[in-house]
């Protein structure tokens, strides 16, 4: 093996799932991207399944392309102290490894395949010794090596100490996108059920019956499942919402921090983003439906509402397909990347916010995540940032140019229109203030208009100050779906790391959320305060 060698720099593998629930613990990874692409593998993934204190189950799957010439794999397990010895267990026709440890208890493996024989499998034992600390130290290997069948082939072991009474486990069902089994341990029978499919959420629900990676059934008939988090006592949840990936719809306004959330979930490998309107991504145009349109506060024609909602419920339902007369190349590619993931639409400029509604009627099962900040936070941005031309434009596009009926316009849009229609010029501060109030009245609008299963208002403050929370309850109590690690850890170096960048240029800081203070004057955060207060939960202002 050659270290230095650009193959061995490009290897890779990633920990899939890692969940404790109660004292059961599940852990599994995908460490395909760790061989030779040459090798043709489609997935090399373990998952293992911490029992009790003293017994661990380890599932293997290796999924093989139909080209791949692999005819063995090998499973190594050190050991660096004790005595190793294999044994023929003659009762129940198998071998097994055994290991005496120097204070006298035995630990034992034990390994069957899929169609529950050791056919096909061959144990050995390897030791070697290395320079230590003081003297040399002796590792001992246990090498169980597996015949190939194609395409897939599982293997399980299960490694335990102590006195405990355990069974070799038995494979029950098994599929292309999972692997059933069971083992008893002191005559208790624990059922284990993991969807080895784990890049496709649909395959997870299919296989599980929810979105998670793995079930584990107890004695007592209760169910464990790694990954999710189903509420008990909600009256408007049913045990189908748990077979239904969601679509999801982010949206904010500029600034006011929905890229930190988009970066999160882009992280996880049930979903990819898509940035709109960008230089990649354009929603159609022409006489069907145009940006002004969008833009536009007022209601539409019933054929533009049409268009534009079929158009939706087509980039979700067949994304590839519905992209390749407005996407480049650049996003049909991210698509294929991940090409069992659900869509994330992302409106990057606030200028569906007027819209939103239309996402209610659609057939798919579409979830908005709407993302606000405090506003006196967001104005001492936008002032700092000068983007207050850039909303100034927005302002007239959307409501002057097009010249809504007066009647026709939300109340904090009627004062933004006004504000902004002076001859004299508007007052920044009371203009993005009424801007900031009219997207804020439309929020409100939408929560009782989608419900709180559809519709989750995030404040960014507290993704920042309280980003393990906070996002933990986003993915496991709105969204239904596992809070993976790589997003874990994404979001705490957006936050902690002061790297990160909001689209005003802004950095994020912690422990540094109100930049209103060394920026706003009294007179301003008092005309931002009377004009927000009714529309914020109480908890956001904080006067000193």
């Amino acid at each position: 093996f050659d270290w230095q060698s650009p193959e061995a720099a490009q290897t890779s593998a990633d920990i899939v799932a890692a969940y404790k629930v109660e004292k059961f613990v599940f852990i599994s990874g995908e460490a395909v991207g760790a061989y030779r692409a040459e090798m043709l593998l489609k997935s090399v993934y373990r998952a293992l399944l911490l029992l009790t204190p003293n017994v661990l189950l380890v599932v293997d799957h290796i999924h093989l392309h139909p080209a791949s010439g692999l005819k063995v794999v090998n499973a190594f397990f050190n050991m660096r102290e004790g005595v190793l010895a294999l044994e023929e267990n003659m009762k129940l026709f198998y071998r097994e490894a055994v290991l005496e440890r120097s204070d006298g208890d035995v630990c034992h493996i034990m390994w069957r395949g899929s169609d529950n024989t050791q056919t096909g499998m061959n144990a050995s034992l390897m030791g070697y010794e290395y320079p230590c600390e003081f003297n040399t130290r002796r590792t001992q290997v246990l090498n169980v090596s597996v015949h190939l069948t194609l395409p897939i082939t599982r293997v399980a072991y299960l490694l335990f100490c102590g006195s405990v009474d355990v069974s070799m486990p038995v494979f029950q069902h098994i599929d292309e996108i999972g692997a059933s089994l069971y083992v008893y341990l002191d005559g208790a029978k624990y059922d284990v059920s993991i969807a080895t499919a784990h890049a496709s959420p649909h395959s997870r629900v299919q296989w599980l019956g929810h979105p998670g990676f793995a079930t584990l059934t107890l004695p007592d008939a209760n169910h464990i499942k790694f990954g999710i988090k189903l509420p008990e006592h909600d009256q408007n949840y049913t045990s189908a919402d748990a077979h239904v990936i969601p679509h999801i719809f982010v949206a904010s306004m500029i600034g006011a921090g929905g890229d930190v959330v988009i970066k999160m979930i882009n992280k996880s490998s049930d979903f990819v983003v898509l940035r709109y309107p960008s230089k990649e991504l354009v929603l159609p145009t022409g006489q069907q439906v145009s940006m002004e349109m969008v833009d536009d506060p007022c209601m539409w024609s019933a054929q533009h509402h049409r268009n534009l909602t079929s158009w939706f419920e087509n980039v979700y339902f067949a994304p590839r397909q519905t992209l390749l007369g407005y996407a480049k190349d650049s996003v049909l590619q991210v698509l294929n990347a991940r090409p069992h993931a659900e869509v994330v639409l992302y409106c990057i400029d606030g200028r569906m916010n007027s819209k939103l509604a239309l996402l209610s009627q659609l057939q798919r099962n579409v979830k908005v995540i709407y993302v606000v900040r405090d506003p006196r936070s967001w104005m001492a941005s936008a002032m700092k940032h000068g983007i207050y031309n850039e909303i100034l434009k927005i302002i007239h596009k959307s409501v002057i140019s097009i010249g809504c009926p007066r009647d026709t316009l939300p109340h904090w849009y009627n004062k933004m229109r006004g504000e902004a229609s002076k001859d004299k010029g508007a007052d920044p501060v009371l203009l993005l203030t009424y801007y900031w109030a009219a997207n804020m009245e439309l929020v409100r609008e939408y929560e009782q208009l989608f419900g709180k299963h559809r519709w989750l208002t995030l404040r960014i403050e507290d993704l920042v100050s309280t980003p393990d929370a906070t996002a933990s309850a986003l993915f496991s109590q709105f969204l239904k779906m596992p809070f993976p690690l790589s997003s874990y850890h994404h979001l705490m170096q957006l936050t902690r790391s002061q790297l990160h960048k909001l689209m005003l240029g802004e950095i994020i800081v912690h422990d540094k959320q109100e930049p209103w203070r060394d920026t706003l004057d009294e007179g301003a955060l008092k005309t931002i305060e009377d004009v927000t207060r009714t529309l914020l939960e109480p908890k956001v202002f904080h006067p000193q």
